[in-house]
């Protein structure tokens, strides 16, 4: 039977890494709002212009998460469904993903969904797919496969860098004159993923030689052994390429994988941010 694996679009995947003739996947899309443009967070999305619009508009920007509706068409899809979530914590789009499983469920008892809270985002959730993918080769099913993995979630770990704060400042998240001195210092914002899945500032790092030092530590210190990394990055390919090499001099038998933000994770991590999983 084919498992569709579902996920909104914090997951910065439009598709697979290798398609597999078994497990299909697809993704409902958040929506960001700008002044009174809204963003729909799917392939037709243009990030450059969306983080060129929150900078030059005066405003708070917004999010909108993924419809009951938009989870229900995709769990009425033939097979057994995994979906995942950005963390609960950050955002109402479980609750959307919970109530849509009650509905097809009522019409379809027998049908497994499974829903995976990743307590994290973009890169952490493209972890969770591998994982999906290895236990659904060893026989599991929708269900097994979902609880198995929500009870290993810390294993998976999220640090994220910020050069610009000017989505924090206009949020009334940062003082105004804390930001604008951050920016002309070169300075960093430095922050984890909390087992709660919650964000937690950890401090600052100045240029790019403090992030690489900052995220390198973190993998040292929060991990006994790392065996994957995924790094993904808001337009900022160039010291996303440069945190890829750091991280495979510290640790050159691992695996480490780039992918670029889509849309929400764009306006969180705001133009040139990383944010960096491993496991």
């Amino acid at each position: 039977m084919t498992l569709n694996i579902v996920s909104d679009s914090s997951i910065n995947l439009f598709s697979l890494k290798e398609e597999k003739n078994d497990i299909s996947f697809s993704t409902v899309p958040f929506v960001i709002s700008v002044g009174k443009t809204d963003y729909i967070d799917d392939e037709n999305i243009d990030c450059g212009v969306l983080m060129d619009d929150m900078v030059s508009n005066k405003e708070a920007s917004r999010t909108g998460c993924p419809s009951t509706q938009s989870w229900y068409d995709e769990f009425k899809k033939e097979g057994d469904v995994i979906a995942i979530t950005i963390s609960s914590n950050l955002s109402g789009s479980i609750n959307s993903a919970l109530a849509a499983k009650q509905l097809v469920l009522a019409e379809e008892p027998d049908k497994k969904i499974g829903i995976i809270d990743s307590r994290s985002t973009g890169p952490a959730m493209e972890l969770i797919i591998d994982n999906i993918c290895e236990l659904k080769e060893k026989g599991l099913d929708a269900l097994e496969i979902a609880d198995e993995i929500n009870a290993n979630i810390l294993s998976i770990k999220t640090i994220f860098t910020l050069c610009s704060f000017d989505n924090l400042v206009k949020n009334g998240r940062m003082n105004k004159i804390a930001g604008f001195v951050a920016g002309k210092l070169h300075l960093w914002g430095v922050g984890i993923a909390s087992d709660e899945g919650t964000i937690k500032i950890k401090g600052l790092a100045f240029g790019t030689k403090g992030v690489l030092k900052a995220i390198v530590e973190d993998m040292s210190t929060r991990l006994d052994k790392v065996s994957k990394v995924v790094i993904h990055h808001a337009k900022n390919i160039i010291t996303a390429t440069k945190v890829k090499d750091k991280i495979l001099e510290a640790f050159p038998s691992i695996t480490v994988l780039l992918n670029e933000c889509r849309g929400l994770c764009s306006f969180y991590a705001e133009k040139n941010g990383l944010i960096v999983s491993y496991m």
